[in-house]
């Protein structure tokens, strides 16, 4: 792996060795589930670009055998990276490794301080830039646009961040009227990028979005002075 950057993600500091062999099994759950996610994104993202990343656990005593240390790290081939289009690169699913692992916290003796995203600069780039994704559909000319952003303006930590975007609807002979959606609550997996949402369809007043290929939520779509959305 010469060419390949080992990033750490994070480490959990396990001082209660009792209490961790108690919630061993909740805890290496969540960390596995973390490593699908991620794994998942990469696959369906820039596995035709680099390979995508590895993650794995790494477990260390110290010399009197009272401390774990349970992490996440990270091997990217930075030389591909580089030439990489800041569109194919997953910094939704870093965010969300991140959000993840906050999340696994509480379990342990773990605080944010621990979490650390030491990117080289070509990776800060990356995570730290803007994206956008619009995806677009027109049935019995009405137009629909779901629009998510993030504006690089923070690490995104915050789990609703991810859950809540707009939808930009324009039916004909009125004008378009942006309206909120949200998933909080409807999906499974907990966690919610934009990439995660392959599709939508709208028919028969009924909207429909596909998350990932085995997920999807549907709002009944009511048109009048203002339009709106209501949960099915």
């Amino acid at each position: 792996m010469k060419s390949m950057t080992s990033i750490r993600i994070g480490n959990v500091y396990v001082y209660d060795t009792d209490a961790f062999s108690q919630q061993e099994k909740a805890f290496c759950d969540k960390m596995y589930s973390v490593i699908y996610f991620a794994d998942f994104f990469c696959k369906n993202s820039i596995s035709k670009v680099i390979r995508p990343l590895n993650l794995f656990l790494t477990d260390n005593k110290d010399e009197n055998g009272k401390r774990f240390e349970w992490g996440i790290k990270i091997w990217v081939d930075v030389e591909k990276l580089k030439n990489t289009p800041d569109k194919d690169f997953p910094k939704e699913a870093i965010l969300a490794v991140k959000q993840s692992l906050i999340d696994i916290a509480p379990m342990h003796d773990w605080t944010a301080e621990n979490i650390e995203l030491n990117f080289q600069k070509v990776l800060e780039t990356n995570l730290q830039g803007q994206w956008v994704v619009t995806k677009n559909i027109t049935h019995n000319e009405t137009k629909f646009q779901l629009i998510m952003q993030y504006d690089g303006n923070k690490i995104i930590t915050n789990l609703t961040d991810y859950m809540q975007f707009m939808m930009k609807i324009k039916a004909p002979k009125q004008k378009a009227i942006l309206v909120p959606v949200s998933l909080k609550g409807s999906i499974a997996a907990g966690i919610l990028v934009p990439s995660m949402v392959t599709d939508f369809s709208f028919k028969g007043n009924i909207l429909t979005l596909q998350i990932g290929y085995r997920q999807n939520k549907k709002w009944k779509v009511n048109f009048g002075n203002s339009i709106t959305l209501t949960d099915i």
